[in-house]
């Protein structure tokens, strides 16, 4: 009966054994194939990035930042007033409107040089030299190069007199009409009823 038992012990404990091995075996299985799964999307993903069409607006990973190197002082020079030139905006407008019978003659142009199309507000100070209680009176729509506004409607709650103003322009790309940057002037404003 001993050997019995002992034999049978032998048998459990070489199953048990066994078990465990299989266990391990199986673990080290599903890290491999883990393994070999992270590896594959990584690879997967890298060539999806590498072969994939580009838009033609993305940026280039290539490109360097500054000018060329070989060009002159008065090369990079010029390129610079180029630049300069193209971002800026002319502004005319009559620096001293009048509002009179719910009109204002602003005298808006935009001219031809322009790059922009432009876009005015004009703000009434009620109070001399304080900004902060500034009264919208007259909003322009979207002006193109070429065209002008004599006059628009203005609303204001200041009596008779003359105030201290400013006209904000805003320049608009024409394409996409975003606002790619501000410019103002000062204006000294009359009010008649």
């Amino acid at each position: 009966m001993a050997e019995i038992d002992s034999f049978n012990e032998m048998i459990t404990s070489r199953l048990q054994e066994k078990k465990r091995s299989e266990q391990k075996r199986k673990k080290w299985l599903i890290l491999l194939i883990l393994l070999l799964l992270a590896g594959g999307i990584a690879g997967g993903y890298f060539l999806y990035e590498h072969f994939r069409p580009k838009s033609r607006y993305e940026l280039d990973r290539n490109a360097l930042e500054g000018f060329l190197p070989g060009k002159s002082e008065a090369e990079i020079q010029a390129e610079l007033n180029r630049i300069i030139e193209e971002g800026r905006v002319n502004i005319s407008m009559n620096p001293t409107p009048v509002i009179r019978d719910g009109k204002i003659n602003v005298r808006i142009e935009n001219v031809p040089a322009n790059k922009y199309y432009l876009q005015a507000d004009v703000y009434l100070y009620p109070e001399k030299g304080n900004a902060d209680n500034a009264e919208l009176v007259y909003r322009s729509g979207v002006i193109r190069q070429e065209f002008y506004i004599e006059e628009g409607d203005a609303e204001t709650d200041a009596g008779d007199g003359t105030y201290d103003g400013l006209a904000v322009f805003s320049a608009l790309d024409p394409e996409t009409m975003e606002e790619i940057g501000k410019t103002s002037m000062t204006l000294v404003i009359t009010v008649e009823d």
